[in-house]
């Protein structure tokens, strides 16, 4: 009976906590003649520990195919539940169809997240070859949030009665859990099944067991942790307590005993739950321990973890509109993308290690192949894929063999005819028309990109389509232009330059042309535009007067910075000696020649002169020499003992050392330069 522990592990999940609230389950019960015997003692004692494993939130009920009563499950007496399964379900009579009818009904009068049909019959329905009744089911099990199960309880594997087994695997590819009739293969099936349906992987979480203790190290925060053990004998081993990583006590729930005693099956097992300390919403990541009154064999117990964990799939790409897990796209869009993510309750990434070792995959709902997503170093799964049909239905699923088999519900993606979008331009003005004093005033032309769809009117671009779209100039004007980007829009307006006499002015004109990055946004016919340009003038003077002065201006400012420069200086320092002679020789006194600022700097092209005594000496072109004024010049002058010939005519040269003597009859003059 080691096989039986399948069974129970497959029921101790209470799934993720997205679905542990959000299920719900119907179980058709065959407890027809054909199921008398082992059949019906095996199901009914996996339908014992179902009842101990599912969630309290969850829904569960059971209607039974003979006399067609349906049976609400109290989850909350689970124990009380147990008891009244192993009293009311036996198997007698027959099998019509109006039992799943019933099960659908309440199914669909659900508002949990997810409906669970779990089929427990050998499948021979004579009343499914109704059209009508083959169609209820197939109606149901297209829905989004449907999913169907089926336990072949036949002898046969491949029944050519078997109706039910042949409407699923070619209608709709379930394949059937096959038991051959036999108990121990049945309770392993109906784990198996219970398993899918929890949201748990085929295998507990692992365990390391000395003598009365159990430690358990799991990567993933849980909601519960459930402990299943089963024996043919009685003596089964007690959970006396248990503590988290932190050390904290953790809550014990149960044990609820499922049994089965007759000739055909002898079995009992027993279902304990450990929950949350008291405060606390989870058992945290790390090492748990727990104690039992007995020694332990791993072949006693399985542990199954309700991992505090959830899938969370999205769908990315060119969406055009959502009504729930119904997408619409239009039929130009080559791709989507699935993204999926395993999260925590707090919406925390799982850790690498569980990451790294779960198997992320969709599957197509029409050919029930399975596709995988890849991880990226964010820890996101994700996949492009393709659409190369009209439409297209597919789940994810993300299976981790220590801690869960989630799965989503169906997704449907529809493509849809989508008038092509094109794009065109439209301008605010017809032209530009300034004249040349009045550019800066000009108000700028307006280019909008516009987008037109089927009939309707065009409308502006959003700013998605502008991302798309770009504006570009497809000819050189000689007038210049400025243009800007605002909001989406090119706006052009003449450009002045810093004298007008450089505008060029006269006629022409701006071709723009409209380009689309996107193949989905064509360009129209009319996504061109021609703007005239006519810049007027009043006069040549209004144009080019202001330049002339300029030039006038700048050619005396010229003229006035050469002769400054230009201009004959005394050297720094220089001085005139003079001495005179009468009856005895005077002192010599020392004249500078430099003049004051004004004159020496400001005056351009007349040298700097200076009187010294009665004599005017001006600046020679070099620093090495002075002259002598002309209008200062006449006969009795003598310059270095010579006499100055033609005086009044030019003016002559004295150098560095020279001098100049004057004869004044009874008193003599002598003025000698000096270059310091």
């Amino acid at each position: 009976m080691r096989t039986l522990f399948v069974f129970i592990y497959l029921f101790l999940v209470i799934s993720s906590s997205m679905l542990a609230q959000n299920r719900s389950i119907v179980v058709v019960y065959d407890n027809s003649s054909s199921m008398k015997g082992v059949q019906c003692d095996a199901v009914n004692y996996a339908l014992q520990t179902l009842v101990g494993v599912v969630h309290p939130e969850d829904e569960l009920s059971v209607v039974t195919m003979t006399n067609q009563k349906h049976f609400i499950l109290d989850l909350n007496k689970k124990q009380n539940q147990i008891d009244q399964v192993i009293k009311q379900f036996v198997c007698r009579g027959g099998n019509p169809f109006s039992a799943v009818e019933k099960a659908i009904s309440q199914l669909e009068k659900s508002k949990k997240e997810k409906k669970w049909l779990l089929l427990l019959t050998d499948g021979e329905w004579d009343d499914l070859k109704n059209s009508k009744n083959s169609t209820r089911l197939n109606q149901f099990i297209k829905q989004p949030d449907s999913e169907v199960q089926f336990l072949n309880l036949d002898v046969l594997a491949n029944a050519d009665k078997n109706t039910l087994k042949n409407l699923l695997e070619n209608e709709h590819k379930i394949q059937a859990l096959q038991t051959l009739g036999k108990g121990e293969q049945i309770i392993e099936e109906m784990g198996n099944m219970a398993a899918t349906v929890m949201a748990m992987p085929a295998s507990g979480i692992t365990a390391t067991t000395k003598e009365r203790l159990v430690t358990i190290d799991t990567k993933v925060p849980l909601k519960r942790l459930i402990i299943i053990e089963q024996e043919e004998s009685a003596n089964i081993p007690q959970v006396t307590k248990a503590k988290d990583a932190t050390n904290n006590a953790l809550f014990l729930k149960g044990p609820f005993t499922a049994k089965k005693n007759t000739a055909n099956l002898k079995i009992a097992g027993e279902i304990t739950h450990l929950l949350p300390s008291r405060g606390e919403e989870v058992i945290p990541k790390g090492k748990i321990s727990i104690t039992f009154d007995q020694v332990l064999s791993n072949q006693q117990f399985k542990f199954l973890p309700d991992v505090a964990a959830k899938l969370i799939p999205s769908i990315a790409g060119p969406i055009k509109s959502q009504n729930g897990r119904n997408y619409v796209i239009c039929d130009t869009a080559k791709y989507i993308y699935l993204e999926a993510q395993l999260l925590d309750l707090q919406n925390n990434p799982l850790e690498n290690e569980v990451l790294y070792t779960t198997k992320v995959e969709y599957m197509d709902d029409d050919t029930k192949q399975k596709y995988p997503l890849k991880i990226n170093k964010e820890g996101r799964f994700s996949v492009r894929y393709p659409m190369t049909k009209n439409k297209v239905s597919f789940s994810v699923s993300a299976k981790n063999k220590d801690y869960f088999n989630f799965k989503s519900n169906i997704f449907t993606i529809t493509k849809e005819d989508c008038p092509v979008p094109y794009a065109s331009l439209k301008a605010d003005q017809t032209s530009i028309e300034a004249n040349l004093l009045a550019l800066d005033q000009v108000a700028p032309i307006t280019i909008q990109p516009l987008i037109k769809i089927g009939d309707a009117p065009p409308r502006p671009a959003t700013a998605e389509e502008l991302e798309q779209l770009s504006i570009q100039k497809l000819n050189d004007t000689r007038i210049g232009l400025i243009t800007n980007e605002v909001n989406g829009t090119l706006q052009v307006k003449p450009a002045p330059f810093f004298c007008r006499c450089f505008t060029s002015i006269g006629k022409d004109e701006l071709k723009l042309g409209l380009v689309s990055n996107n193949p989905n946004i064509k360009v129209a016919n009319d996504a061109q535009i021609t703007i005239p340009i006519n810049i007027t003038r009043d006069s040549f003077w209004q144009q080019y007067g202001i330049c002339i002065i300029v030039l006038l201006v700048t050619l005396l400012l010229l003229l006035y910075i050469f002769g400054v420069l230009k201009k004959p200086r005394f050297a720094s320092g220089s001085e005139v000696m003079l001495t005179k002679i009468s009856i005895v020789k005077g002192r010599p006194k020392s004249y500078p020649l430099p003049t004051g600022f004004f004159s020496r700097y400001l005056i351009p092209f007349i040298p700097e002169t200076s009187q010294v005594g009665s004599v005017t000496f001006k600046a020679g072109k070099r620093s090495s020499h002075i002259l002598l004024s002309a209008k200062t010049q006449h006969e009795d002058m003598y310059i270095s003992g010579f006499p100055v010939d033609s005086p009044g005519k030019k003016d002559l040269r004295i150098s560095n050392g020279e001098t100049l003597e004057i004869d004044r009859g009874k008193r003599k003059e002598i003025y000698e330069y000096r270059k310091l």
